[in-house]
């Protein structure tokens, strides 16, 4: 049986030669004319196995590497030869493609999916030579062999709970691109409406600060790139560049919106993914603008030698000032408190305003609404957009309590409430580019019933008193903001007499110590699970207690919003 095509390379196994691998996949790729699936395994074993016996078998000391790839009626077959530490890839336990991408244990993934996608990997170790030879064969491309990708996107927590059918008109659309060792995906303020899916190798997400670039981030197969451009069309944030050979999943604003509608759950957790990198970013780009301390407080006492400078800065304190008194008004000045029950609630500003506030509400019937909510950003910005989210929800909230041909039971109230809130915000003010996650419920203190809408906010949570079990109120839909007629789901629980519920905003799980580590929700999951507490005021007073212990003298980063609820009698 005659072989159509042949192709070998051989090659020090060094980083530095992994370009010259990357020449010779473009080469056979156009020579062979390989299929997408069977290109798509070659740049696997390049970006997988290879980079694993540089980095293993030989623990990047250089070694011998051959390749030689054959084309023989229409099957593909590579072969990979060194002389390393014996690795037979059948050995590898598969990885925990459920845990979240960051807790994930390194390595592992790619030997998955090249095993997923292959027909066939063989292992043979030479004990009179020493060379180990991997065979890895992909026949021509079918339908069913897109089954693999297909399968490796549903395990991904991000796609849990959207159909196959979607998955699989995902892959089949999707583009797969392809990045050779330090090539760059995309720059920081390029335009972009398009995100990206790590499926094979590493590449690092990367920022410019003065004169130096930072990594906010090294990104393995699984992690979601560029999101938050493609949901508001800003500039790119940051840089992304290949650490090793790498291929990615591009899915385009069109596939996005279809992913959206098919389950706005997907939606959140890429913005989670985007709202999480630029945190990260600002804490990193925090930390280098304090090595520059000492130049600034010399130059602003400059600027206050400057008598008219210094009124400039007098009146814009003043300003703020009063604008912090005028936010206080937006918080209750005393919370209701339901026969047998204790509502508590907390809020502190990182900046003289903030983007965090709580409400609680009468809605007729003795029902009672309770808000945690947090607008993006800090400051002026953020403290208008709280004005006018609050106002909003509150006075939609009431108006539709005292009209129960409109919204004649809670979940209906709720959802009400919020489509009139969002819609006017996305519709009136969408050019901000500002959006709030909240969490709104109705209360009812006969039953304990628990209505709640929770829009992409820090899901709230249930303390059992004896067993200090913990449960969640998830996501029911996108934040407020992003755009008009999203569809918000009202859900109902039970806060039972010897229960604790308690709302908070994200600056209570990401507050940092001065040595950068982070309070963060395994912290708090301890303190509900351990802490010394009986009803709502002690349980907000022993969270608190233990943030500020945690943080000690580090400066607040972000607003920080708790609200509990209890039975008392």
């Amino acid at each position: 049986m005659a072989i159509s095509e042949a192709r070998s390379i051989e090659i020090d196994a060094r980083w530095e030669n992994l370009a010259a691998l990357t020449d010779y996949t473009t080469e056979i790729e156009t020579d062979f004319a390989l299929t997408s699936e069977q290109a798509f395994v070659l740049g696997l074993v390049i970006e997988e196995i290879v980079t694993n016996i540089i980095k293993y078998s030989y623990a990047e000391q250089g070694g011998p590497l051959q390749l030689h790839s054959t084309l023989e009626n229409g099957e593909l077959a590579i072969r990979i030869l060194d002389r390393g530490h014996p690795f037979d890839p059948d050995d590898a336990d598969p990885p925990d493609l459920f845990a979240n991408i960051h807790d994930r244990q390194v390595g592992g993934l790619g030997v998955f999916l090249v095993r997923e996608m292959a027909d066939s990997i063989t292992y043979q170790h030479d004990l009179a030579t020493g060379w180990n030879t991997l065979i890895v064969t992909k026949k021509a491309s079918t339908e069913a062999s897109i089954a693999p990708l297909v399968e490796f996107l549903e395990q991904l927590p991000l796609f849990h709970e959207v159909n196959q059918a979607t998955i699989h008109n995902l892959v089949q659309s999707a583009e797969h691109v392809r990045l050779a060792p330090g090539e760059t995906l995309f720059s920081e303020g390029d335009s972009g409406d398009d995100c990206y899916i790590v499926m094979a190798g590493d590449v690092d997400v990367i920022k410019a600060l003065a004169t130096e670039t930072i990594l906010l981030e090294r990104c393995r197969p699984g992690a979601i790139l560029g999101e938050m451009a493609l949901i508001d069309n800003s500039p790119r944030a940051a840089s992304v560049r290949a650490r090793t050979a790498a291929t990615l999943l591009r899915i385009t604003e069109a596939e996005f919106v279809t992913l959206m509608h098919a389950n706005p759950t997907t939606a959140m957790a890429l913005l989670r993914g985007g709202t999480s990198r630029l945190r990260q970013a600002n804490a990193q780009m925090l930390g280098g603008l304090e090595k520059k301390n000492i130049e600034l407080a010399s130059a602003y006492e400059e600027l206050k030698s400057a008598q008219q400078e210094l009124l400039r800065l007098e009146r814009i304190e003043r300003e703020l000032a009063i604008a912090r008194d005028i936010q206080r008004f937006f918080l209750p000045p005393s919370i209701p408190q339901p026969e047998n029950w204790q509502i508590v609630a907390f809020n502190q500003g990182a900046l003289e305003v903030g983007g965090d506030f709580y409400d609680v509400i009468k809605l007729g019937g003795d029902k009672i609404g309770l808000v945690v909510a947090d607008a993006c950003g800090k400051g002026v910005p953020a403290a208008l957009f709280v004005a006018l989210t609050r106002s909003l929800l509150h006075s939609n909230a009431q108006a539709l309590a005292a009209r129960p041909e409109i919204a004649p039971d809670s979940l209906a109230l709720l959802i009400a409430a919020i489509n009139v809130t969002n819609n006017y915000i996305s519709r009136e003010h969408g050019a901000s580019n500002m959006f709030t996650t909240l969490f709104f419920a109705s209360f009812d203190p006969h039953t304990g019933e628990l209505a709640y809408v929770n829009a992409g906010h820090n899901p709230p949570i249930i303390i059992n008193r004896t067993s200090r079990t913990l449960r969640y109120l998830e996501g029911t839909g996108l934040p407020l903001g992003i755009m008009e007629d999203l569809p918000y789901k009202a859900k109902s629980t039970i806060l039972a007499a010897d229960e604790f519920f308690l709302g908070f905003t994200d600056g209570a799980t990401e507050a940092f110590n001065l040595a950068g580590e982070v309070f963060d929700d395994a912290a708090l999951t301890k303190v509900l699970k351990t802490g010394d507490f009986h009803d709502a005021q002690s349980l907000l007073t022993c969270v608190w207690q233990a943030i500020e212990a945690f943080v000690g003298d580090a400066e607040q980063a972000d607003d920080i919003t708790l609200l509990t609820v209890s039975r008392s009698g």
